[in-house]
């Protein structure tokens, strides 16, 4: 069986960590009163911004990384929107009721995101966005979907899980809080 990092990673093609919903500099500027400037060794500015609730934006010349150690719901939603993809695209065998907790939480999820952007965005424009590129990316390859579909990756066993009643109770929890939607850390 794949492991579930693995997994995610084949389902979503993006790395944890890239946010596309949230521009990092209007972000900066927006709490630049929290926002901290130091050197690293290199001599490389780096910002660091501290929510203060578990989550942190560090940016240099590189990029910037989000890591949310209480919930990273950006990571919820790519998950859950993985797995409901490559449900459909695949035309995996998921039975009825985990089918429909995947939509639900699919949209409890892509709000939450949505809701939280930076800036904020409806949540209909974040959909036809994923579903454009996901559609741009054509991932969903007969090999692929022949991947999937085999009982030893583990697809449909990672499905139940995220579809258990506990594990959805925990994420519907989770979006309950609003805050910015961090990838890291995933899984």
């Amino acid at each position: 069986m794949i492991r579930r990092a693995a997994l995610l990673a084949l389902l979503c093609g993006q790395p944890a960590g890239a946010e596309p919903w949230i521009d990092y500099d209007l972000l900066m500027q927006l709490h630049q009163d929290k926002v901290v400037t130091t050197t690293d060794a290199s001599g490389r500015q780096v910002r660091r911004l501290d929510f203060g609730d578990g989550v942190t934006v560090t940016c240099d010349a590189d990029g910037c990384v989000g890591m949310d150690m209480t919930g990273a719901t950006g990571c919820t939603f790519t998950i859950v929107a993985g797995l409901r993809a490559a449900a459909t695209e695949c035309a995996l065998a998921v039975p009825p009721d985990q089918r429909d907790t995947l939509d639900r939480l699919y949209e409890l999820a892509g709000r939450h995101v949505a809701a939280n952007a930076v800036p904020p965005m409806e949540w209909s424009t974040l959909d036809a966005r994923w579903l454009s590129d996901l559609q741009e990316e054509d991932s969903y390859t007969p090999e692929f979907c022949a991947e999937m579909r085999d009982p030893d990756q583990g697809i449909l066993d990672f499905i139940a899980a995220v579809t258990d009643p506990e594990t959805v109770r925990k994420i519907e929890q989770d979006l309950l809080t609003p805050r910015l939607p961090i990838m890291n850390p995933c899984l």
